[in-house]
């Protein structure tokens, strides 16, 4: 996710790491919703053009069907 912008707080929030500081584990209570939401669509769109920038030969994805 650092890759595609996400920083390093949002990314520990998308992860559900616990929070160490005093501060951000009892008084913070801000869910972080739209920060996450954000971050994994900048993931998922980085995601889709890494893999759109692949071969099919090389490419090791398996498509699902819908």
């Amino acid at each position: 996710m650092a890759d595609a912008g996400v920083s390093e707080s949002v990314i520990g929030k998308v992860l559900n790491h616990s929070e160490r500081s005093v501060t951000r584990r009892h008084y913070n209570r801000h869910a972080y919703r739209d920060e996450k939401r954000k971050a994994l669509e900048s993931w998922a769109l980085y995601l889709e053009v890494l893999l759109a920038n692949q071969s099919p030969e090389t490419s090791r994805v398996v498509a699902f069907r819908r």
